[in-house]
């Protein structure tokens, strides 16, 4: 069995915990900014722990040392047998409570590492509790009463708990994804830089998505994203304070350093009355929107403070470029664009441009696999089963026959709703999500159930018998419904209308994100792992159905020795790397 480690409590440290009225009152009596720049560098620290795993415990311990309180060496043990000090979640809501209660242009300094890390025991304790405990311990008792309870509910209660569990959990996931700023940059050369696809023709886009951001942004893409390169690599280097005329000496362009002032940053009481201001929606662990929207502290009119690096570079490479893009373009309201408006064909623009992304990366990972025998696109799906020419047949975007196998796989570009990401939604938000998107009558389950029907009756072309068993897949992108062991089973139930005639010929669909399938395709490409990638998919989707809780794809591969990234991917980063490179000069790396 997995040894099972814990998030660190006050009660463990043998302290009170300082509620939250209190912190507001502690936290009043420090400096805003200095307080920041020492937040700024735990998370640092905590971003460089999470995407290598070996520093995340001498990070913790040089935090806890830092402290030199007594009470900080009783956690030291802790710490090292694997328990957890400083969980991101936690970090987040510190970073919202400084901003939202310390003293602006105050004369005093910042809050000390022991208050701090006092702090962070506090809030951990707060984000633990339950009605079994009220310190955060998973007391014998507590745990014993946990599973008294969880034998006397019935299938409905036990499903309602299910459901109720899962809203935390995609929540967690999504705000502890880390994202490496390689991929962010290649995904988003192949994403924003390539011509639209052949079926985007409205005038008003440009030959490419970049030409539409530089449209309605009023700055040059390239030039947005080379003064996120110049930042990014002096981060690494532990910059975090970016002046207007060190950006401009460094080689960036005026346009695109006034576009990160004015629209990724904000002054320290602007940005409190938007961190108010989002408590009307509640109070979650979760809640950072605004962090990510605006990733940087605006301590003058020309000078900024990165407050973390991930939500810097996923301001300036990830998703979030979209909706500045979207919001700017004519004819669009509350979110939702005017058919036939320049918003609406970007919108369904960049859906066929995340439909290509997902082909390009199959096309990868059936050209490493030895078993995986064709790559069948939609349009050849619906030239041999159209009877009428003027109604094409409803066909699933992509079929790859593998031997006795054949997956079935749509995508869809559809993103969680900002309120289920950041927890505030509730179960029957996720589940209307989910019927829109999956399990309603235009559904995709609905959509693979037509393609497998017709691929046992009238699949012989394509490689497939009767005797075939088939493994749907659904592509969504980062940000989408994550692989969790509590969403799996969740979608595997509501699958069960739809499938259940395949029973025994078909395994549960998954559900996975862009970044999940890149990982396969380049454990497909890998030279040194010799296990096909079709055989892992299927052993996969097994080992799913046999057990009661699911396994999430990345715990299943855990015991790879490597994980490789698609060569397609580097040779995107380095691309655009290049491009970046050249158009700021050698000054961006000093």
């Amino acid at each position: 069995m997995a040894k099972q480690n814990f998030i660190l409590m006050s009660a463990d440290a043998g302290l009170s915990p300082i509620e939250a009225e209190d912190r507001a009152a502690l936290l009043g009596d420090v400096d805003l900014t200095s307080t920041v720049r020492v937040v700024t560098e735990l998370w640092s620290k905590l971003d460089e722990a999470m995407a290598k795993d070996y520093k995340r415990i001498p990070f913790q311990l040089e935090l806890l040392h830092s402290t030199g309180a007594p009470w900080a060496e009783t956690l030291v043990p802790r710490v090292r047998k694997g328990d957890f000090l400083i969980p991101p979640r936690a970090l987040t809501q510190l970073t919202r409570e400084v901003l939202e209660h310390a003293a602006i242009d105050a004369e005093t300094g910042p809050a000390t590492f022991e208050v701090l890390t006092h702090l962070i025991l506090s809030i951990n304790t707060e984000q633990n509790r339950n009605a079994y405990s009220d310190d955060g311990l998973a007391s014998p008792e507590a745990i014993q009463q946990m599973s008294e309870d969880a034998v006397a509910r019935d299938s409905e209660q036990t499903l309602a708990a299910l459901r109720e569990l899962m809203l935390s959990q995609v929540a967690n996931a999504l705000a502890d994804s880390i994202r490496l700023l390689e991929v962010l940059q290649a995904n988003t050369q192949e994403l924003w830089f390539r011509p639209w696809p052949e079926k985007v023709t409205h005038p008003d886009l440009g030959a490419t998505p970049a030409d539409t951001f530089a449209k309605a942004n009023g700055v040059e893409l390239l030039d947005l994203l080379a003064l996120g390169q110049i930042i990014a690599k002096r981060a690494k280097a532990g910059q975090v304070e970016f002046s207007r005329a060190d950006l401009l000496a460094a080689g960036a362009a005026e346009s695109a350093v006034s576009f990160c002032i004015k629209d990724m940053s904000l002054p320290p009481t602007d940005f409190r009355a938007k961190l108010i201001a989002d408590h009307r929606h509640g109070r979650t662990p979760w809640q950072r929107y605004t962090m990510t929207q605006y990733p940087f502290l605006q301590l003058s009119p020309d000078t900024v403070l990165l407050l973390r690096y991930q939500w810097g570079i996923d301001r300036f490479f990830g998703s979030l470029l979209y909706w500045p893009t979207f919001m700017a373009l004519p004819s669009h309201k509350r979110r939702k664009p005017v058919p036939g408006s320049a918003a609406e064909a970007f919108s369904q623009g960049m859906n066929h441009a995340f439909e290509r992304s997902v082909g390009e990366s199959l096309s990868g990972l059936f050209t490493g696999s030895r078993k995986m025998k064709r790559l069948v696109h939609e349009a050849e799906l619906q030239a041999a089963w159209t009877e009428n020419k003027g109604a094409l047949a409803s066909a699933c975007d992509w079929v790859i026959p593998a031997g006795r196998h054949c997956f079935v796989i749509d995508a869809t570009n559809h993103h969680l709703d900002a309120a289920l990401v950041q927890g505030l939604g509730s179960v029957e938000d996720y589940a209307a999500d989910i019927v829109q998107t999956f399990s309603g009558d235009d559904g995709k389950f609905n959509q693979v159930a037509k393609s497998v029907r017709k691929l046992y009756t009238d699949g012989s072309e394509f490689g497939v018998s009767r005797s075939t068993v088939f493994v749907p897949l659904i592509i969504v992108p980062d940000g989408g419904v994550p692989n969790l062991d509590t969403t799996d089973l969740d979608l595997q139930l509501r699958s069960r209308p739809h499938l259940e005639e395949f029973d025994g010929r078909i395994l549960a669909p998954a559900v996975l994100t862009l970044p999940d399938l890149q990982f396969l395709e380049g454990i497909a490409q890998s030279p040194f792992l010799p296990i096909d990638v079709a055989d892992i998919i299927v052993g996969w989707r097994r080992a799913c159905m046999a057990r009661r809780w699911p396994i999430p794809l990345q715990e299943f591969l855990d015991g790879l020795p490597i994980r490789p990234i698609p060569r397609r991917i580097i040779s995107a980063y380095k691309e655009l790397a290049r491009t970046l490179d050249g158009r700021v000069g050698p000054a961006s790396t000093t």
